[in-house]
């Protein structure tokens, strides 16, 4: 055998391995991004459980898979909120997306208002994509203080941490709502969990 035979060999070795390997790549980015969408491992949003209370309330357990949705119903988020059309908890643990209206978080969640990204010592809230936007607001907060909270300091994102325990922010969702949210549990060690009351008017 020659050797530029060798070399032909080897070259063409190496060029199998680098298509099969871009090939699996490839495959691989796939399954993962079907996965994500929903397409692979679990479909559809929970529907909200209906009971004595109104609709809403009451815990719902979805597959898993699904966006998620843990609302209160029954023990109000800030008991002095006036004319609320919704309020309830939203449970974070990885990153996903939250809608006010509906109280459902997952990942790629209808009408989403806003991202949350854990990372390091926080969890990061993301509303400008989905042209959502934030304001701090003292405790107990009420529309009419949100509302001029939002025109005069708009926040796109903002960072939570251990010390936003007790924090409000209103929010303008994307579907031109009013609300609010509070930080009523943080934790940044594993396993990580970040627990947002909210309540929304309409």
């Amino acid at each position: 055998m020659t050797e530029s035979e060798r070399a032909s060999w080897w070259n063409s070795i190496g060029g199998l391995l680098t298509g099969f390997a871009a090939v699996i790549t490839a495959i691989g980015a796939l399954i993962g991004a079907l996965h994500v969408v929903g397409v692979i491992g679990g479909t559809g949003a929970a529907a909200p459980s209906q009971d004595a209370t109104g609709p809403g309330a009451g815990a719902i357990s979805p597959p898993a898979g699904s966006p998620s949705r843990t609302s209160t119903g029954k023990v109000p988020v800030a008991p002095s909120v006036d004319g609320a059309s919704g309020q309830g908890l939203l449970t974070i643990s990885s990153i996903t997306s939250a809608d006010l209206e509906s109280g459902i978080v997952g990942f790629g969640v209808p009408g989403q208002d806003f991202m949350v990204m854990p990372g390091g010592r926080t969890f990061g809230l993301n509303g400008t994509p989905m042209g959502t936007y934030f304001s701090t607001i003292g405790s107990d907060p009420r529309k009419e203080a949100c509302v001029e909270a939002l025109t005069t300091n708009r926040l796109g994102d903002f960072d939570i941490d251990a010390d936003s325990l007790g924090r409000w922010w209103c929010v303008r969702t994307n579907e031109g709502h009013t609300g609010a949210i509070t930080v009523k549990t943080v934790s940044v060690e594993a396993p990580r969990e970040l627990v947002l009351g909210y309540v929304l008017w309409r």
